[in-house]
């Protein structure tokens, strides 16, 4: 084959080659459609997964929050009594030592009238002696808080630790007599004191009984009739008012 007969078929050879890339038509009538431009699917937007939000913790709730507040006439305590139990709150005045004194005389009753404990504060008294005793159960009392604590200092109002108790005395060894209520602590071989001393006066509150024999003086100290009375006492408060205090 001459060059220029090469030239020709080659110039032939690329012209088919381009017709065959060319679009092709549609039959008669037909409007060619435009292929869509396939478009980037939109990316899920993340979201954020909401944290929980803690519950309040509950504050704790006070078991004797519905119990009624009984107060002595000339403001000395405050203690409560439970929902159905009554206080016969009552009292007189006396002389002591040149001046007139109030005596608070109180009576708890429970649900049933029963009387349950009693409460007694006024000028000073003489405290007897136990020969034998003993302490079946005993819990602090916060009768004072920390500020009448740190105000008492070294005054009179030194006989600070209180506890709800429920003890035992005998002076004979044939009777023994069952206390529960307020008290000091033991200290050494002195039984505890149902009369404490505040300030110018002294307290009195619980409830006391008389039995045969020392089991049978245990087993009414540890009954609930007793811990109804302990629970009671657990909510005195001491004001600390100064002596003489009328009404």
């Amino acid at each position: 084959m001459s060059r220029r007969g090469a030239a020709a078929a080659a110039l032939t050879t690329i012209a088919l080659l381009v017709a065959g890339c060319a679009p092709t038509a549609g039959g008669p009538g037909e409007t060619p459609t435009a292929t869509a431009t396939p478009t980037a699917s939109a990316e899920p937007t993340p979201t954020t997964s909401a944290e929980p939000t803690p519950s309040p913790t509950p504050s704790p709730t006070d078991p004797r929050a519905d119990w009624q507040e009984i107060a002595t006439p000339n403001g000395t305590a405050t203690f409560r009594i439970p929902p159905g139990w009554t206080a016969e709150v009552g009292g007189e005045e006396v002389a002591y030592d040149g001046e007139q004194h109030w005596v608070n005389a109180i009576t708890v009753r429970d649900e049933t009238a029963t009387m349950t404990a009693s409460y007694s504060d006024g000028p000073y008294d003489d405290v007897g002696a136990a020969a034998d005793f003993g302490v079946v159960r005993s819990t602090p009392v916060a009768t004072l808080d920390a500020d009448e604590l740190a105000a008492a200092g070294d005054t009179n109002r030194s006989y600070l630790e209180h506890y709800a108790s429920a003890w035992w005395t005998t002076g004979d060894g044939t009777t023994f007599t069952a206390h529960a209520g307020l008290a000091t602590s033991p200290a050494g071989e002195s039984a505890p004191a149902s009369t404490v001393i505040d300030g110018e006066r002294t307290v009195s509150f619980g409830v006391r009984g008389e039995f045969a024999s020392e089991a049978e003086a245990v087993a009414w100290l540890e009954s609930d009739d007793v811990t109804a009375v302990l629970e009671i006492v657990a909510t005195l408060d001491l004001t600390g008012i100064p002596a003489p205090a009328l009404p």
